[in-house]
């Protein structure tokens, strides 16, 4: 049988995200927000491209590593990461996700600038980033994001 709904948050959990996870098939939902992991995120989460529409990975102590793979999730509505990887490099492929509507990066320290890609995002409604370290520019394509809204 296939998992399609895997929600392990808001427990105790000490460890890792096991990379095997992303080799799922089948899998919608990946939920190990607020816990104690750490170590990488795995890259092999990219692997779920196809499938997966929620990952949450909010409130964990990972290393300061945001894989670029998860940019592949092109079918992912819900990217929670809020509070996780602290002082990571924001990379701009999660900025070319066709189907988010929610993206949390709020509370990381996270490094880099909102790349113009933004664009890309129409369906974005939510876009919370605050308390991070980026830097340079707003880009003016936030101003095309006609869906977005307060939080």
């Amino acid at each position: 049988p296939n998992l399609t709904y895997y929600d392990m948050g808001i427990n105790q959990f000490d460890g890792t995200i096991h990379p095997a996870l992303g080799f799922r098939t089948g899998l919608t939902y990946l939920a190990v927000e607020a816990n104690h992991l750490t170590g990488i995120i795995p890259t092999e989460l990219g692997f779920l491209s196809q499938q997966l529409t929620a990952l949450e990975l909010y409130e964990n102590m990972f290393d300061p590593t945001i894989p670029t793979e998860l940019g592949h999730l092109t079918s992912l509505i819900l990217l929670d990461m809020e509070n996780c990887t602290h002082g990571a490099l924001l990379p701009t492929e999660l900025f070319a996700l066709p189907n988010l509507t929610d993206l949390y990066l709020f509370d990381n320290q996270l490094r880099g600038t909102i790349p113009t890609e933004i664009a890309a995002m129409t369906l974005l409604q939510y876009l919370l980033a605050n308390n991070n370290d980026m830097s340079g520019v707003i880009p003016s394509e936030l101003g095309l994001l006609t869906d977005l809204r307060e939080s």
